[in-house]
């Protein structure tokens, strides 16, 4: 998705991002800000890049507010080693 789309024909409510492990592109955080929703839901399994890229969200559009943070274990038969 580019900006162009964004401003001319989307209107999202909420947009939904599930990025890689280094977190969202610096193209797609600018488009998901270039879209003005509402509400966007991250999902991710890397919570330094999520810390990361929520600081860029709250810096590029000061309405957003971190309203709500869940942890699940999607692996939860796997070891952890420390």
């Amino acid at each position: 998705m580019n900006r162009r789309f964004w401003l001319r024909q989307a209107k999202p409510d909420v947009i939904v991002v599930d990025p890689p492990r280094a977190g969202l592109h610096r193209h797609a955080l600018s488009s998901v800000l270039a879209g003005r929703p509402r509400a966007i839901a991250y999902v991710s399994c890397n919570p330094q890049a999520l810390a990361r890229d929520v600081q860029e969200l709250m810096r590029g559009f000061p309405r957003y507010r971190l309203s709500e943070l869940a942890a699940f274990d999607m692996f939860p038969q796997t070891n952890v080693v420390p």
